[in-house]
């Protein structure tokens, strides 16, 4: 059923329904290479979207840790002391962050 689409290497980059290249082969859709191929994306896709929500993630764990302080259902200092530079570092960044974001809205 898929056309492949190959590169100069030999290997798998794309799947078409028709042949939209001279020289595309054809194969079946349950041959082990195109099966391969799209396993490969599809592992390929759910790291991407892990990657894209790890940032988002750890803003989460950032604020749940701030409420956590707030609510004083821990303290600061029970957290490790690399764990605190951490927090920290990151509380100032988005303060620096923050402040220059403020400023460019000055400068219109």
């Amino acid at each position: 059923m898929p056309y492949i689409v190959r590169d100069n290497t030999g290997k798998i980059v794309g799947l078409s329904a028709t042949q939209s290249q001279p020289g595309q082969e054809y194969r079946e859709a349950s041959d082990g290479e195109v099966d391969t191929f799209l396993q490969q994306m599809s592992a390929d896709h759910v790291k991407e979207l892990l990657s894209t929500s790890d940032a988002e993630m750890v803003r989460v764990i950032e604020d749940l840790v701030s409420l956590l302080i707030q609510k004083s259902v821990i303290c600061f200092t029970d957290l490790p002391l690399a764990v605190q530079h951490k927090l920290v570092d990151r509380d100032k960044a988005r303060k620096q962050m923050n402040e220059i974001l403020d400023e460019s809205d000055h400068l219109i």
